[in-house]
């Protein structure tokens, strides 16, 4: 008994490298597990490519044939070279001259791709890579006539578009699968912007409207032509502000820091986006009166513009209806 020690003594060097060799024996089981997890990412990932890659001969000649260039990312079509993994494909729906770029340039600012693509009901204007005076001068030039439920499959994650799409059974499917943002504005001052903008140069038809300079004179004859068929559009737009899923802006929110804060922190969230709402604030805040596309320079002031006359052809038209359908007093 007096050797026991002894002997236990001797085999305690086996004894370490016998528990050496079995954590070693685990770390490469650990090892070999996580490469095999790996691997099979991979593989999945492969697979993915390999059948987005099979259908891409076919939307490679279906987007030559109406006349624009498309990406690849991670073997499929794309209006834009990026994408973010784990973001939203998201739609900015707007009445005109209601923020669209606005809140296009938001979601810019806060990480988002912008597809520099301007959806419509049967195609879009493709303004990807295009100067401001570009696209307000030469817009017709890039006009493309194109299916909305293949634009759509153009957003990849992490992308966004903006458009003027009319609500109907047809454009709710089509865009079934987006994150959907409408954005409207009281329509005196939208048509008041409308007509501050198809005043510029390269804008809309030629009109002897545009040659008056008495601006409320000016905004009568406007809306005497073009009002009725404008609320018409309008129309057609409003659905989509009560749709299922759908986030409701009002432009007017977006112009009061209080409210502009929330509402840039549930647009960032809604885009798959985890943020502070000091950050979504910042963000927002950085991108208020910058130039884009449809940026003037200044709000419309309605006092500036409006009077009896303007409100007889507003009410005559049915702008108080629609204004209450967009959630306006009258």
């Amino acid at each position: 008994m007096r050797d026991l020690p002894k002997k236990i003594a001797l085999k305690i060097p086996a004894i370490r490298n016998l528990y050496e060799e079995r954590n070693q024996l685990a770390k490469l089981l650990d090892i070999s597990s996580e490469s095999y997890r790996l691997l099979q990412d991979k593989l999945k990932e492969a697979e993915v490519k390999i059948q987005r890659m099979q259908a891409f001969p076919e939307w490679v000649k279906d987007c030559k044939d109406a006349g624009f260039p498309v990406y690849m990312n991670l073997g499929a079509p794309s209006f834009a070279r990026d994408e973010v993994a784990g973001l939203n494909r998201t739609v900015v729906l707007t009445i005109p001259k209601s923020g669209t770029y606005l809140i296009g340039a938001y979601l810019k600012k806060i990480g988002l791709i912008d597809t520099g693509v301007h959806l419509d009901d049967v195609g879009f204007t493709d303004y990807r890579n295009r100067s401001i005076q570009e696209m307000v001068e030469s817009y017709r030039d890039f006009r493309r006539i194109y299916p909305l439920d293949r634009a759509a499959k153009l957003l990849r994650n992490g992308q966004y578009a903006v458009g003027h799409i009319g609500f109907n059974e047809k454009t709710m499917r089509d865009l079934s699968e987006m994150n959907l943002i409408f954005v409207s504005r009281e329509l005196r001052s939208a048509l008041i912007s409308m007509m501050r903008w198809l005043s510029r140069p390269g804008r809309g038809e030629a009109s002897e409207w545009k040659d008056i300079e008495d601006d409320r004179r000016r905004l009568i004859e406007f809306m005497s032509e073009c009002g009725e068929n404008l609320l018409s559009w309008y129309a057609r737009i409003v659905g989509w502000r009560d749709f299922r899923g759908v986030f409701s802006v009002q432009f007017e929110h977006l112009l009061t820091a209080d409210l502009r804060a929330e509402v840039a922190f549930e647009i960032a969230g809604r885009c798959g986006l985890q943020i502070s709402k000091d950050a979504a604030c910042e963000a927002i805040d950085g991108v208020i009166n910058q130039p884009t596309k449809t940026w003037s320079g200044m709000n419309s002031k309605i006092e500036d513009y409006w009077s009896e006359g303007a409100e007889d052809i507003f009410l005559s038209i049915g702008g108080s209806e629609l204004n209450k359908r967009l959630g306006y007093a009258q």
